[in-house]
């Protein structure tokens, strides 16, 4: 009886940790790389980029099929354009599965357009591979991955070097399956930084509303006895302003908050009304021309709108 006793203890030993040796022998590696070709049109309005890059995966145990099992999250679009999978026998080693996609792909980001365009953005490409269970899958990130060569258009670059790794992202939800308590997934991140030279965009866009507040700060020197013209030329300014504020608004999504262009546009329309309460008080008044004054008007309303749009270009840097 003793010794039945011990066999059915060494028979369940054996068989508990003979099922949890045989489970980490099963476990698959899964090598998995990138090559990013471009990123282009980026969306303001929409809130998205689009991305065109190759992926590859390496298994020892079968053909990951890249087509059927990979999810971007936040994914918009998704266009396939090569999909190669081959079995390499090497006889000297293991037989690796090997599975190479190329993928553009239309993904969702929020551009910080408060400060447009001095905003710098931080894109994280997040990849699930949802094949296999996270449990049975030990995932490697292959080092000849090359991110660093991306091509940008519209001035856009690399401000800091990509950096990939992979965790397991756990959803607290089963999906239905009665199985499950909650879903985990192998997730592959890639993240970089995006920036510019925004000087040069920033007057391209902005340079309309300053020469229109420019020309309407001029009707300062007008006479007095010609309000018609000057009001005209305030008015001029005040359109130009807001044909400028059309076009920024035509970029930037919409926001409860003010971006850089709002605050910008609100402060020349509250410069202009300015000018247009000096003129009404002038010709009110009957007032005659006086040249130490028009140039002090002038010189003032310059200086002051000046140093109101570099305070508020100068908390928009980076």
């Amino acid at each position: 009886m003793k010794s039945k006793s011990i066999c059915l203890l060494l028979y369940f030993y054996v068989s508990l940790f003979g099922n949890s040796i045989s489970a980490q022998i099963a476990k698959d590696t899964l090598k998995v790389g990138f090559y990013i070709n471009h990123i282009f049109d980026i969306d303001y309005k929409k809130g998205t980029y689009k991305t065109s890059m190759f992926i590859w995966a390496v298994s020892k145990k079968k053909i990951y099929e890249l087509n059927r099992y990979l999810d971007f999250i936040g994914q918009v679009n998704y266009e396939e354009y090569l999909n190669h999978e081959e079995m390499i026998i090497r006889p000297d080693s293991d037989t690796l599965y090997w599975s190479e996609i190329e993928v553009m792909v239309e993904l969702l980001h929020e551009y910080d357009s408060k400060k447009f365009p001095f905003d710098t953005e931080n894109i994280k490409m997040n990849i699930e591979f949802t094949d296999d269970d996270s449990d049975s899958t030990v995932f490697e990130i292959d080092n000849t991955s090359i991110l660093n060569r991306v091509k940008i258009p519209n001035d856009w670059k690399l401000s800091s070097n990509p950096a990939i790794q992979n965790f397991i992202t756990v959803y607290p939800t089963s999906f239905g399956d009665p199985r499950l308590r909650d879903y985990k997934v192998n997730t592959v991140g890639i993240t970089f930084k995006l920036a510019r030279e925004p000087l040069g965009l920033f007057f391209k866009i902005f340079i309309a509303m300053f020469i229109s507040f420019l020309i309407a700060c001029c009707s300062i020197f007008i006479s007095n006895d010609s309000f018609e013209p000057k009001f005209a030329l305030i008015v001029g300014g005040l359109f130009g302003t807001i044909s400028n504020k059309y076009i920024t608004d035509n970029i930037l999504p919409e926001s409860t908050s003010l971006n850089l262009s709002d605050q910008l546009h609100v402060v020349t329309v509250l410069f202009l009304l300015f000018l247009t309460i000096v003129t009404i008080y002038e010709n009110r008044s009957k007032l005659a021309d006086n040249k130490i004054y028009e140039r002090w008007i002038f010189y003032s309303t310059l200086f002051l709108y000046s140093v109101v749009t570099l305070i508020l270009v100068v908390t928009a840097l980076p």
